[in-house]
């Protein structure tokens, strides 16, 4: 399901200005419906109107209204649950929020959707992670890097408007197993040029605007590179807010992000931020043989998820 304006409550049917409308929604959902109101209620036609004339919106109907979609309350929930732990994960491995978040939120809406949102909210968390790493990335690296994948982004937004998202999914999965394997076994391409930063790069920013998972080809460069954590967390973050802005812009020219969406990745922003503050005190328990089994278990993780996404 689209975040489309698809159905409106019922205060957007009795003439109030649009104003007024987001004001009935928020008190709303803060303290239910008026009890005044209640008991004074009476049926109009199919609606339930208030004697005083103002309408009685329920709190499914006002999630509609800030939203602007038919969006429950349960799918709100799952989403900040989704960016919350993706952040988490984010905060300590330094990738995995698109890979996490992704498969999580498409539980609950279609895969385009949950693109759109996991990448408005995963430019705020990158650019947050930056600042916070300035001192740390490998310059040279991450602008080789963010090169490629900014030359990558608009191929990617051609697939993601015309090839199955399944395929894309088994393919990605593949790929990332086949990654993880290599890697578990030592593989060190220390000596390797740029060649392989700019490949990897460009596949990556293909991923990142057809389905938002744009950090296997970038951990497996970086981590065949033996870039310690620190390092490693820098140099990723950078590379992640500069593609994912140029995605969004993207997207944005191309007319694939809707109110609903860029309302939905604004309300998750606190989600965001707690689950990044839960997961930042958490790095410093990872030495760099443990970050680097975490890095291989999520990578593999996600190849799950997005692999038994396809078949579902």
């Amino acid at each position: 399901m689209r975040f489309g304006v698809s159905v409106l409550p019922e205060c957007t049917k009795v003439g109030y200005p649009p104003p007024s409308r987001l004001l009935i929604a928020v008190s709303n959902i803060l303290v239910g419906d008026d009890p005044t109101a209640r008991g004074r209620r009476s049926r109009v036609g199919s609606s339930d109107v208030a004697l005083s004339g103002r309408p009685a919106v329920d709190r499914e109907r006002l999630t509609v209204a800030l939203l602007g979609a038919a969006f429950s309350v349960t799918q709100v929930v799952i989403v900040a649950l989704a960016i919350f732990v993706s952040a988490v994960v984010t905060a300590v491995a330094g990738f995995g929020f698109g890979l996490m978040s992704v498969p999580l939120i498409s539980l609950v809406v279609d895969l385009h959707s949950a693109v759109i949102v996991s990448s408005i909210v995963g430019v705020i968390g990158n650019g947050a992670q930056t600042v916070h790493y300035r001192y740390d990335r490998d310059r040279t690296l991450a602008r080789r890097l963010c090169a490629a994948s900014i030359v990558g982004i608009p191929f990617g937004y051609a697939v993601y408007s015309t090839v199955s998202d399944d395929g894309l999914r088994v393919a990605l999965g593949v790929a990332v197993v086949v990654a993880v394997v290599a890697l578990s076994r030592g593989l060190n391409l220390t000596h390797v040029g740029p060649s392989m930063d700019w490949l990897l790069g460009f596949v990556s920013g293909v991923l990142n605007s057809s389905i938002s998972t744009s950090g296997p080809p970038l951990v497996f460069d970086l981590q065949a590179r033996h870039l310690p954590p620190t390092q490693f967390r820098a140099t990723i973050q950078f590379i992640f807010l500069i593609s994912g802005i140029v995605g969004l812009v993207i997207f944005a020219l191309g007319g694939d992000i809707d109110r609903g969406e860029w309302i939905a990745g604004v309300c998750a922003v606190p989600a965001l931020f707690l689950g990044l503050a839960t997961g930042m005190p958490l790095r410093g328990r990872f030495s760099p043989e443990r970050f680097r089994v975490l890095v291989m278990f999520l990578l593999l993780a996600g190849a799950a998820a997005t692999v038994a996404k396809a078949f579902t």
